[in-house]
């Protein structure tokens, strides 16, 4: 049987007499399966009565034994214990396909340690497993592991799962923790440090460059003159003549 499929159960119940006392249930397990059925016909002769019933199995339902029982109610008039009928078991094959047992899509793991991505899956016949990814191939399996792991080994791992039922996927997205990650972290942190400590330096030689012309070059250049010294007025002395 395949699961979701509909398939109907018959219980034979041969040179039985009177038919219409004829009781008859279905059991899954020790479970019984919907209402007891009985027959109107008011023959009187022993025939043989034929009964049905409709069920849809699961994979649950997978290695349960169905089997049904025929009771004869004779009523007061009858043997106190009437008259019961069990048929053989029949055991349940359902076919389905694989259902995944976990699944967990996101995988951080630090570089240097191993990783082991679980695909393990139930299914009617046993699954088969490939997993394919775009770094490399990898051989089958439920369970992918890599010892150590490293940088190259970052990104997406696809997981198919199937049987002739079926098949299932599931995507793995590995993200690799490690020291590269930090250098490169590092690396920037000092190329911001080098470029605030350029800028930095450049502001200060141009505000050096400013208080220098302000304080130096602006003053000789442009004023701060003593107008005697630029016209000096040089007089010529006479000789006093003295009396004698």
């Amino acid at each position: 049987m395949f699961e979701g499929h509909q398939y109907t159960l018959q219980c034979t119940v041969q040179h039985v007499a009177p038919v219409e006392n004829l009781v008859v249930k279905f059991y899954r397990g020790q479970t019984a399966l919907g209402q007891p059925q009985s027959n109107n016909n008011i023959e009187k002769n022993p025939v043989t009565a034929i009964f049905s019933l409709n069920i849809t199995p699961s994979k649950e339902d997978d290695g349960v034994q169905f089997w049904c029982e025929a009771k004869l109610e004779l009523g007061p008039d009858g043997p106190q214990l009437p008259p019961v009928v069990t048929s053989e078991n029949i055991t349940a094959t359902v076919y389905y396909k694989p259902q995944l047992k976990s699944s967990h899509s996101n995988i951080t793991v630090a570089e240097g340690n191993s990783l082991q991505l679980n695909c393990s899956a139930v299914g009617n016949p046993s699954p088969m497993y490939t997993w394919t990814s775009d770094i490399r191939s990898y051989s089958s399996g439920s369970v992918l592991t890599i010892d150590s792991v490293t940088s190259e080994d970052k990104g997406l791992y696809t997981c198919s799962v199937s049987n002739h039922v079926g098949t299932v996927t599931v995507t793995f997205n590995v993200d690799v923790e490690g020291e590269f990650e930090v250098l490169q972290l590092s690396a920037v942190s000092y190329i911001g440090l080098i470029i605030g400590v350029i800028a930095a330096v450049g502001v200060l030689v141009v505000i050096s460059v400013i208080i220098g012309y302000s304080f130096f070059y602006k003053p000789n250049r442009m004023g701060q003159y003593n107008l005697k010294e630029v016209f000096c007025l040089h007089t010529k002395h006479s000789a006093v003549p003295s009396v004698e």
